[in-house]
């Protein structure tokens, strides 16, 4: 079978993305520690996420987490989407 660690979807990363442009930094860590505790095999995630739970959080590391969860919720869209590394290489072949 596949053997893979259970990664966080675009949605998840998305909803991380929707609560730093309207919260507060209480609702950011808030998110961001719940999602943690649910994906915590999830390594990219845990590092976007450890920007906001920092002990000091200034605007330069909201915008870099910003960047970078705009650039893997493009990744995991097509991963999770039927990227590159689909079960099947052609679902109309298989029987």
């Amino acid at each position: 079978m596949h053997d893979k660690t259970i990664i966080a979807s675009h949605y998840v990363l998305n909803d991380i993305l929707l609560t730093l442009d309207t919260g507060e930094l209480e609702d950011i860590r808030r998110v961001c520690n719940k999602y943690v505790c649910r994906y915590g095999n999830d390594d990219a995630l845990v590092r976007v996420c450890n920007m906001a739970l920092g002990a000091k959080v200034g605007r330069k590391a909201l915008e870099d987490m910003r960047c970078m969860l705009e650039e893997l919720i493009d990744i995991r869209r097509l991963e999770n989407s039927g990227g590159t590394e689909l079960w099947f290489s052609d679902r109309r072949k298989v029987k």
